[in-house]
């Protein structure tokens, strides 16, 4: 049996038919209660289709790192290993989170880079009132 999409992404590219199924997957997902209806997956599946083509018309011809964890995720890790900071502990971080020592400092620098550019501006702030 094929797939709604089947018929659909003839002619994408081995990551695009990645990324299309990835789409359609999650729209199912999200539409659950109604994807019984083989209607409804069939524009489902076309809707996959339109932001696929969509995104080509867009983004195509050029290259995009797709990150394994969404920005938020990211940020509220980065966060938390800047609370667990305490300043000669890079190696411990580096193991705990799964990334080298060198990404690890990077973090940390650019966690410390905010909090110094925030104080900075309250100081500011503070002197114009």
């Amino acid at each position: 049996m094929t797939q709604p999409l089947d018929e659909l992404y003839v002619g994408y590219s081995d990551s695009m038919v990645l990324i299309a199924r990835t789409i359609y997957s999650e729209l199912l997902n999200q539409h659950q209660k109604s994807v019984d209806n083989p209607n409804r997956k069939q524009r489902l599946a076309k809707l996959t289709v339109a932001v696929m083509n969509r995104l080509s018309r867009e983004l195509g011809g050029d290259s995009y790192y797709i990150t394994k964890t969404n920005a938020m995720e990211l940020t509220e890790r980065n966060w938390a290993m800047f609370k667990e900071f305490k300043g000669n502990n890079y190696k411990e971080l580096s193991k705990k989170y799964g990334m080298t020592n060198a990404h690890t400092r990077k973090i940390i620098n650019a966690c410390q880079r905010k909090v110094y550019s925030e104080r900075q501006m309250s100081l500011l702030e503070s002197s114009l009132d």
